[in-house]
């Protein structure tokens, strides 16, 4: 009999090795990711052993990439997204971290591919990303996306993956082949592409500012308030101000985040953010378990 489930708007891929986090907090990702979505989701978890509890479709990731060098900081398993076969080439992809926050609908990213590429929250402040790309097609730059969100079509890119893994062999190895990202960015060149600030963001990137009194003043202003209400996600990658801190932060608190930057934890500065990321992953927290 032929299947008679809806066809997936979007497939959404998950990884998950080592022990920071547990079933029950793929899980909870999962939920969000389903509970925002207005079309179905297909949701794949690729893990680096068979996990108990998981309640998505799991698949161990591509034995080509199940190696330590690749599960490490420079996060390079997740090449093997890409891999031939995993995903269906004609349904538009969406690679997520584990440190998340799902806030709105997912598929009101779809229509950026619209203008094929790869898209990626910008590792750069998102101030100056236009003007960096406008200076990539004059000057020898290089610049990078940041792999927290990853959105493309997968028939688009099987290529990346052999030629990852052919570039790591290569002696001497690429300097570029250090960290996914700045590969993905590197053989992406130029149809890296902007997940826009409308839609998506870097926590500290968002809430951090050189100046703690302007960081009040801007979250407060209507039109920053509202889109950072209206967001799809939120991600917690990199620097200091990782979930289990925000938790034990009072009202008020300011921590340096280097660069000059610090962070302003209060509900003005992050427009009325603040009570629904503690909610969120306090419920993470609770469930937060090894397997």
């Amino acid at each position: 009999m032929p299947d008679q489930r809806p066809r997936a708007a979007l497939q959404v891929v998950l990884l998950f090795w080592g022990t920071k986090y547990g079933a029950d907090h793929v899980n909870a990702l999962a939920e969000s990711l389903r509970d925002h979505a207005s079309a179905p989701l297909h949701i794949l978890c690729l893990s680096d052993r068979p996990r108990q509890g998981l309640t998505v479709a799991q698949h161990p990731i591509p034995e080509a990439f199940a190696r330590p060098e690749y599960l490490g900081g420079g996060c390079q398993a997740k090449l093997s997204v890409f891999s031939p076969g995993l995903l269906e080439p004609d349904i538009p992809a969406l690679l997520v971290d584990l440190d998340t926050m799902v806030t709105g609908d997912v598929l009101r990213l779809l229509p950026l591919l619209e203008r094929p590429g790869i898209y990626m929250l910008p590792a750069t402040w998102g101030t100056i990303w236009p003007l960096l790309r406008i200076l990539s097609w004059i000057l020898p730059l290089r610049w990078r996306g940041n792999s927290s969100l990853v959105l493309f079509r997968p028939g688009d890119w099987t290529h990346v993956p052999d030629q990852f893994l052919k570039d790591w062999a290569h002696d001497p190895r690429p300097e570029y082949a250090v960290a996914d990202d700045k590969y993905l960015s590197r053989i992406a060149g130029r149809a890296l592409r902007r997940i826009p600030p409308d839609l998506a963001v870097k926590f500290t990137n968002e809430f951090a500012s050189r100046i703690p009194a302007l960081a009040g003043l801007l979250g407060r202003m209507t039109r920053t308030r509202a889109r950072r209400q209206n967001l799809v996600a939120i991600t917690f990658s990199g620097g200091q101000a990782k979930p289990e801190q925000l938790q034990a932060l009072p009202e008020g608190a300011v921590i340096p985040l280097g660069r000059g930057r610090r962070l302003v934890w209060s509900a003005a500065a992050t427009s009325g953010m603040m009570a629904p990321i503690k909610l969120h992953w306090s419920r993470i927290g609770q469930n937060r378990q090894t397997t």
